[in-house]
C-alpha cells in the first residue's frame, strides 16, 4: 500500500473513558452495537451527538442505534459505506479526517473490511486514526474453537501482501497467539514456512495468559527461540517491535502475519501491513467471533496515529 504510520501515542486507562481521552469528537466512528456492556463503553460518548457519522457493524435484536448512526448490515458493503461517509464527512477539503474504530467486538472480516476503506482513504488524505479497546474480564474459552480449520486465506484483498514477483520467495510466518485452541498451530502446519515468529500477549487478566499457553502449549515449546511477549495494554510498543521484524522478514522471505488472540493486536498488524507492501494478513475462516456477551474490566486503551502518504513516512 505504500502508506506511513506517524504521531502515534497511546493512552491507558483504568476508568470509564470520557470523550477528550479518546481523542475527542471524530468524523466517523465506527462501532459495535450489542446488548452487552462492552459494545457500550465507547459508544455511550456519541450517543445523541448528530455531529458524529456514527456506522454500526453489528447489530443485536431490539438494540436501540443512538442517533445519526448508519447500520450496515453485510461485510462487503462496509468499505463502500466507510469511503461514502468519508466522501460526506468533510467535503470539499484535504484536512486529516477523524477516524474513531472500536475493536473491541467488532468481527476480524469487519475490521479488516474497515482498515482496508481507511487505506484507500488515506491514499488522497490523511486519517487521524483513533483505535480503542477495551479488555475484557476473564471468562473461559469456548469449547467450540476446537473444530478444525476451515481455510485459510488473506483477510481482505488489499492485506494480501506480495505480487506475483515474489511468489518465489520464502515464506515466513508472524503468529499471535490466543484462545482458540489448535488454530495457531493448524494454521502454520499448513502453510509449511521456512521460519515462524510467535507472540504471546500479557494483560491485567493474569489468567487469560494460563490459558493461552495452555492451548498453544505445543507450538510455544517448538519454538522458543523465536518466541516474544507483547503487552495488550501497550499497542504502540507493539507497533513498532512487530513492523521492525516484518521489515527484517521481508527483505528475504515473503511475510504472513497470522494474528490470533486480542482484536487490538490484530488491527496492529493490518496497521503494519500498510506500510510494508510484502506483509500479508490471513484469516483462517470458520474461526469464532463470537465471545458471547463478556463483561469489560476497568482496563482500555486508545492508540491514536496518522494514516497518510509517504511524505508521512517516519
Amino acid at each position: 500500500m505504500g502508506l506511513a504510520i506517524s504521531n502515534l501515542s497511546q493512552r491507558v486507562l483504568a476508568v470509564a473513558p470520557s470523550l477528550e481521552e479518546v481523542g475527542g469528537k471524530p468524523d466517523i466512528a465506527v462501532l459495535s452495537v450489542g446488548q452487552g456492556r462492552r459494545h457500550t463503553f465507547f459508544s455511550r460518548l456519541f450517543d445523541g451527538d448528530a455531529n458524529v457519522r456514527v456506522l454500526t457493524c453489528q447489530k443485536a435484536p431490539n438494540t436501540k442505534l443512538p442517533k445519526a448512526v448508519s447500520p450496515i448490515s453485510t461485510v462487503p458493503s462496509i468499505f463502500d459505506c466507510v469511503t461514502a461517509a468519508a466522501r460526506e464527512g468533510v467535503p470539499g477539503t484535504t484536512n486529516a479526517l477523524k477516524f474513531f474504530v472500536d475493536v473491541s467486538c467488532l468481527p476480524r472480516t469487519t475490521i479488516a473490511h474497515v482498515f482496508a476503506a481507511v487505506a484507500a482513504i488515506a491514499q488522497a488524505r490523511p486519517v487521524d486514526l483513533n483505535l480503542a479497546y477495551s479488555l475484557a474480564v476473564y471468562a473461559p474459552s469456548p469449547t467450540d474453537w476446537a473444530s478444525a480449520n476451515r481455510s485459510i486465506c488473506p483477510v481482505h484483498p488489499q492485506f494480501s501482501g506480495w505480487t506475483s514477483e515474489g511468489a518465489s520467495a520464502p515464506l515466513d510466518v508472524v503468529v499471535g497467539l490466543g484462545y482458540e485452541k489448535g488454530k495457531a498451530l493448524g494454521a502454520v502446519e499448513y502453510l509449511e514456512p521456512r521460519h515462524r515468529w510467535i507472540y504471546v500477549p500479557e494483560s491485567p487478566e493474569d489468567k487469560y495468559l494460563s490459558e493461552v499457553r495452555n492451548h498453544n502449549k505445543d507450538l510455544i515449546n517448538s519454538n522458543q527461540g523465536r518466541t516474544s511477549h507483547y503487552q495488550v495494554l501497550s499497542p504502540v510498543d507493539t507497533y513498532f517491535n512487530l513492523r521492525s521484524l516484518v521489515e527484517g522478514i521481508a527483505r528475504e522471505a515473503r511475510p504472513v502475519l497470522l494474528p490470533f488472540g486480542p482484536k487490538l493486536f490484530f488491527a496492529i498488524n493490518l496497521l503494519v501491513a500498510m506500510t510494508v507492501d510484502e506483509a500479508a494478513v490471513w484469516h483462517v475462516n470458520g474461526e469464532s467471533d463470537d465471545y458471547g456477551e463478556r463483561r469489560p474490566s476497568r482496563h482500555s486503551a486508545i492508540m491514536s496515529c496518522t494514516v497518510g502518504g509517504s511524505v508521512l513516512r517516519t
